[in-house]
């Protein structure tokens, strides 16, 4: 995703092409000329690394001239493909009407700035703009994916991190059908996975969900598991379900989980720590245990048949999982 290749030759040319349309001339203090010159534009002095003149060209500029505003909106953009951070920084602090969520060939700006790597306060930065644009942080790039999408992709944990405080939502799928949470458990570094369950745990404990937002993540939970189970990844799923009982537990009880998800893992004939770690997230077994005799599989049905512990017995549960404690529990 990063802008590499023929993808940023074409990417110059367009800015290049687009920059000669921006007719804007300025001068500094002194009255010397930044953009008398034939080609002399922010695109062109960045790739320069003539950052000081792009500054210049910046402070000169109209801020609310429309041509100005776009010129620098593109600017931004390249800036941050050719990792020019700071200068990235500077146009974003100038121009109040920049818009972060622009798309050049396929990537939004905020895409561009996670895929090259800048660092968390361009991306804050980034972020906040397009809230305060009303654009949000759920709006997708040209190829489908969302901002979360693109920085579990990337490994960028410190972004995932960001963009959930900010409310992303982690159950838009892209083009594949394939959420963010859904990534981060097929991804072979936890760290995103880590950062998304720990954003929403804060969440949580300072009871920023109200309920409606609380069912909606575990339905997005529950579906994901789902997901996992389909496509056969146990170890994915037992992931997930491990690194997430911290708040998946703070209001358990049975028909929290998805019967319909340990139907499938019934179906898929799935290992029996799994179904049974599915009973004691809450999943009703009912319909399964039919399931599981109507296909003769005998040992999942005493699996299921055998009475579960719920989040009631936390000392139990947290044996089961293997740890020494379960993280954001507020049930004492």
């Amino acid at each position: 995703m990063e802008c590499s290749g023929k993808a940023s030759l074409a990417k110059k040319s367009f800015y290049l092409n687009f920059m000669s349309s921006c007719d804007i001339y300025r001068r500094d203090k002194n009255e010397h000329d930044f953009m008398g010159a034939k080609g002399c534009t922010p695109v062109l002095r960045i790739g320069k690394n003539d950052l000081a003149c792009v500054k210049a060209m910046a402070e000169g500029a109209h801020k609310n001239d429309v041509k100005d505003r776009a010129c620098f909106s593109v600017a931004l953009d390249f800036a941050v493909c050719q990792k020019k951070f700071e200068v990235a920084q500077f146009i974003l602090d100038q121009f109040p009407h920049v818009d972060p969520t622009i798309t050049v060939f396929e990537n939004s700006v905020l895409d561009s700035a996670i895929a090259s790597g800048a660092p968390d306060k361009l991306i804050t930065s980034l972020v906040l703009r397009a809230v305060k644009k009303k654009k949000g942080v759920d709006f997708k790039n040209g190829k489908g994916d969302t901002l979360l999408h693109t920085a579990v992709a990337n490994g960028r944990a410190d972004a995932v991190e960001i963009l959930v405080k900010a409310e992303a939502d982690i159950g838009v799928v892209d083009a594949k059908g394939q959420n963010p949470l859904f990534l981060s458990c097929m991804a072979k570094d936890s760290s995103c996975l880590d950062a998304i369950i720990e954003s929403i745990g804060l969440r949580v404990d300072v009871n920023q969900l109200n309920d409606l937002e609380y069912g909606k993540i575990r339905l997005i939970y529950s579906d994901t598991l789902e997901e996992l189970l389909k496509c056969g990844e146990y170890n994915a799923a037992r992931q997930l379900m491990s690194k997430s009982q911290g708040f998946i537990l703070n209001t358990c009880k049975t028909g929290d989980i998805k019967s319909t998800v340990l139907e499938v893992a019934t179906k898929m004939k799935a290992p029996l720590d799994v179904i049974n770690r599915l009973q004691m997230l809450g999943a009703d077994p009912k319909l399964s245990i039919r399931l599981a005799e109507k296909l003769g599989f005998l040992n999942i049905t005493e699996t299921l048949l055998k009475p579960t512990t719920y989040a009631n017995n936390v000392e139990a549960l947290t044996q089961f999982f293997g740890h020494g404690s379960i993280p954001g529990n507020s049930m004492g």
